[in-house]
């Protein structure tokens, strides 16, 4: 008789979504202190390792609707974080660009962000977390970005 127990996806469903509120709840609280929200961190950090990225672009790495993305860029527009580079525009496709400030900013938060992850993922080894960032990856893939090397 087999005993193994098959991965119900139900189960697999609410450890997601665990894992993703207990994550975003870290991430919050580490972006408090820069008066930032998890997708607005997102988008910064997007289009710092990857310059002169589209609206769409952004959009489909952020799992967000464009409309949900104007908002967002919208707001780090007005903090002076993130503009939009009219000189570089292909046709109705206007790319976007961190400013100074908003390239300060990220470099100033990513350390928060990464602390609030590590205490998150603290009880795996160093393999583990590998692991598991490289099969969230695989689970998530954004063809069109060359992506973080993890390893």
């Amino acid at each position: 008789m087999n005993t193994s127990r098959a991965l119900p996806g139900h189960d697999f469903g609410l450890a997601a979504s665990r894992f993703h509120r207990a994550t975003r709840q870290a991430v919050e609280a580490a972006l408090q202190p820069f008066e930032l929200s998890g997708a607005q961190y997102g988008a910064l950090v997007f289009v710092d390792r990857n310059p002169r990225t589209s609206n769409a672009d952004l959009a489909r790495f952020l799992l967000i609707t464009p409309q949900a993305l104007g908002r967002v860029t919208a707001q780090l527009g007005v903090r002076g974080l993130l503009v939009r580079d009219a000189d570089e525009a292909i046709g109705r496709r206007r790319p976007l660009a961190l400013t100074p400030l908003g390239t300060r900013v990220v470099r100033e938060a990513e350390p928060a962000v990464e602390r609030a992850q590590q205490q998150l993922l603290s009880p795996l080894t160093t393999e583990q977390q590998l692991a598991f960032l490289h099969a969230l990856d695989a689970c998530t893939p954004f063809p069109d970005s060359p992506g973080k090397d993890l390893t």
